[in-house]
């Protein structure tokens, strides 16, 4: 028995089987997020009494109601345990939403390059070479109106764990948190970093580089990294360095590139363009991403993105 219902924003009329009863995703004809309704009781029971006869004793009914109570219940286990692509629907939003994510800081790093003539630094420090603001707070203006009145309260002349600078911490942009990061979520931590050190966009403390700079090409140079949280406030000036990285994604150490992601995690090109690495991806390829001026012949392609 097919499942018949409308997209709430088109109206677009679609029919699918039983089984994806209760699951979410995108409507195939305007993209917008749909709910599949689920099949009750009533509706299975409403299948068997429209049959030829509406004189069923009560022991037929009670059998054909707890056959359908039966059936909802094959349907919603079979969905759980046999159809993990369609459970995973989910999963590829939330992939979608970690890739929008990117695509703003891409824009926004643009924006802060466009005024200043390079990018942000990853961290900046003061005379005494105290840690002062994160990039995350430095591309505040460029990301929205919401970011740049947070941007306003934020004080540049203490550092950010001043009594009025970490009173923002937990006002942290909902764009620094990929939305399968529920760590990062909850706790106010990012899961986009700079990789910095010698060789990179970011060569160290209080120093970052312009577009022009990047001879090895701006599609084949990473910008930024996904990385799941690992205890450091978005509002804090910390950054993973080269040296100790791990050229892995998802290696489960720690230190290197990786996501609550299925397959792999996302980086942030120079020229603006979020790719998926993949979990088979060399280490030579991943540290080839990370530098700027080494001839690597970074070409991207299907086998190392999807």
């Amino acid at each position: 028995m097919p499942l018949l219902f409308s997209c709430p924003q088109c109206g677009a009329r679609t029919e699918v089987e039983p089984r994806f009863a209760g699951e979410t995703g995108p409507c195939h004809t305007c993209g917008a997020t749909v709910t599949v309704p689920r099949l009750t009781v009533a509706e299975v029971a409403a299948a068997y009494d429209a049959g030829p006869s509406r004189s069923s004793t009560g022991l037929m009914i009670t059998i054909l109601f707890c056959g359908a109570v039966v059936l909802v219940a094959i349907i919603g286990l079979t969905v759980t345990l046999f159809f993990p692509g369609v459970q995973n629907i989910r999963g590829q939003r939330q992939v979608a939403v970690c890739d929008q994510n990117l695509v703003r800081i891409g824009l926004a790093l643009r924006g802060y390059h466009d005024e200043h003539g390079s990018l942000p630094p990853a961290v900046t420090t003061d005379a005494n070479g105290k840690a002062m603001h994160s990039w995350r707070v430095l591309i505040l203006p460029y990301l929205g109106p919401d970011e740049a009145a947070l941007n306003k309260r934020y004080n540049f002349d203490e550092p950010w764990d001043s009594p009025q600078n970490i009173a923002l911490a937990n006002n942290m942009p909902p764009v620094f948190a990929c939305p399968s990061d529920l760590v990062a979520q909850q706790n106010n931590e990012s899961s986009y970093r700079i990789v910095i050190g010698r060789g990179t966009a970011f060569p160290g403390v209080n120093k970052s580089v312009s577009f022009a700079q990047i001879t090895d090409g701006l599609s084949t140079t990473a910008l930024v990294v996904e990385m799941p949280a690992a205890g450091t406030s978005w509002i804090e000036p910390d950054e993973p360095s080269i040296d100790s990285l791990q050229f892995a994604i998802n290696g489960y150490t720690g230190n290197e590139v990786g996501s609550f992601h299925e397959g792999g995690a996302h980086v942030l090109m120079a020229d603006g363009i979020p790719r998926y690495v993949a979990d088979m991806t060399s280490p030579e390829y991943v540290r080839g991403m990370l530098t700027i001026d080494a001839n690597d012949s970074v070409i991207i392609d299907t086998d190392e993105f999807e």
